[in-house]
């Protein structure tokens, strides 16, 4: 019998772009992309401007990105896909592109990475995986400059809304490529929403938030499937 561990790493190597990437699934996904790259307000420096997107999978949201950027370095903690990416070792970066790079990290501890260094973090769905998303979210702020931008996609995990679309998407997918749904799901899905707005509110208690939920921005969380942030980073 497959190990736990093995069933998750095969899943997102094999089967992850397939899950949420078509149907309904991957409708909502587009439009979610496209919604963290809307009202971002001034962008300084265009001509030396710095993003660094934490979980960046497969590269998903690259393509949704607003393109006046002279770096773009994404950080995983699981390794490229091999058949779409140049090989590469833990810890080192790969030039993916001209100018986009990809680094296996752990995107809580980030020592190539200088205090004020970035312009823009983006984190799609990732806080729900992380075992101390407090510990990446203060790194995260550590090294985006003053003025600097924090982009959030946070799944409104275990909202009632978002249990029920994944029981009849999601689900059917996982179980239709021979995957357990529910022994995969909740092995990465370890956070709840109030949790992680807490800590969000805490370590950025002195920045600017802008948030929205999606669908239904003026219902309960429990009545939604994801909340987006924009959080302007403050002067030291």
């Amino acid at each position: 019998m497959v190990g736990k561990q093995e069933n998750i790493e095969t899943f997102f190597y094999e089967r992850y772009i397939d899950t949420v990437n078509r149907g309904l699934v991957g409708k909502i996904s587009n439009f979610l992309h496209k919604l963290l790259e809307l009202n971002l307000g001034k962008i300084d420096n265009e001509n030396s401007f710095r993003i660094v997107e934490m979980g960046a999978g497969h590269g998903q949201h690259f393509n949704y990105v607003q393109k006046t950027y002279s770096e773009y370095l994404e950080v995983d903690l699981r390794p490229r896909s091999l058949q779409n990416f140049t090989k590469h070792r833990q810890g080192e970066p790969t030039q993916v592109s001209e100018n986009r790079s990809f680094i296996q990290s752990d995107c809580s501890a980030l020592p190539f990475l200088k205090d004020d260094s970035v312009d823009r973090v983006i984190a799609t769905c990732l806080l729900v995986h992380l075992i101390d998303p407090e510990k990446a979210l203060i790194e995260w702020r550590r090294i985006t400059k003053p003025g600097g931008l924090i982009s959030l996609w946070v799944a409104l995990e275990p909202s009632i809304f978002l249990r029920f679309l994944q029981k009849i998407t999601t689900k059917r997918k996982y179980e239709k490529f021979g995957f357990p749904y529910y022994s995969i799901h909740y092995r990465e899905h370890i956070q709840h929403y109030p949790r992680m707005r807490m800590i969000i509110d805490e370590v950025f208690v002195n920045d600017t938030i802008r948030r929205i939920r999606f669908p239904f921005p003026f219902l309960w969380w429990h009545l939604n499937l994801v909340e987006i942030y924009q959080i302007r980073i403050a002067k030291r």
